[in-house]
């Protein structure tokens, strides 16, 4: 896959887990103009080839209601909301690199309508 420079967007990820490998004092960063935090949390099921299995619990990303107690709504084009509001969160952890998919089920999004797929390499001691 071609990686397109305009697509490309700082990102960093901070991601924990107990011993019951539920995914704690997690989240997300995004930078386009400014940085905005999502918390992400969920579960990791890792396997016998050093891969980890991220899946969340469907609520990453989620800003649907502009006003306190009123109706979830879908993003407008012109909202600009960290990771565009998509919902769930997976992710693959294998060998320093993490591919992973953001995607609604509810909402969908002119030219993602498979939700958006991002790539994370490793930068050393652990970090993303």
């Amino acid at each position: 896959m071609r990686r397109d420079p305009e697509l490309a967007v700082p990102v960093k990820l901070r991601i924990a887990w107990d011993r019951n490998f539920t995914v704690v004092n997690s989240w997300m960063e995004e930078t386009q103009g400014k940085t905005r935090y999502s918390p992400s949390s969920g579960s990791l099921t890792c396997d016998d080839d050093d891969a980890c299995h991220f899946v969340g619990d469907g609520i990453f990303a989620q800003v649907w209601t502009k006003n306190r107690g009123g109706e979830p709504e879908c993003p407008g084009a012109n909202d600009r909301l960290p990771f565009g509001g998509f919902r769930d969160l997976s992710m693959v952890l294998r060998n320093g690199e993490i591919t992973g998919l953001v995607v609604d089920e509810t909402c969908f999004f002119a030219g993602m309508e498979d939700g958006l797929t991002f790539t994370l390499q490793e930068l050393g001691g652990g970090r993303l």
